[in-house]
């Protein structure tokens, strides 16, 4: 990814941010989620979570693209965050120092 970011305009590669689910999740629930993902007991808390933040999740989980799994509902809470990023919300930000690259490690949720 760092490659990529370099050969675009600055501006551009500065929009660009790092995001991880299980943080989106538990920001949006308050704490961190009580169970793993893949289980059933995670999967029920992760899809009220979505549903409390608005989120019609059936379309997307009852009939996932081949393989996707719970990628979907990592993908469904990710799109809040980008929703929360292009609409200038303020998102938490965990900055682990620059990547190897020089780049700034930002990762929210």
């Amino acid at each position: 990814m760092d490659a990529a970011l370099r050969r675009l305009d600055a501006g551009v590669a500065a929009r660009v941010w790092e995001a991880h689910p299980e943080l989106a999740f538990a920001r949006r629930n308050g704490a961190p989620m009580a169970h793993p993902k893949r289980t059933a007991a995670g999967v029920a808390e992760r899809l009220v979570v979505l549903e409390n933040a608005g989120v019609d999740w059936r379309p997307w989980v009852a009939h996932p693209p081949a393989g996707a799994g719970d990628d979907v509902i990592d993908a469904l809470v990710l799109t809040l965050t980008a929703a929360d990023l292009a609409l200038g919300r303020e998102v938490p930000v965990f900055d682990d120092g620059p990547t190897t690259s020089g780049r700034p490690s930002r990762i929210t949720g």
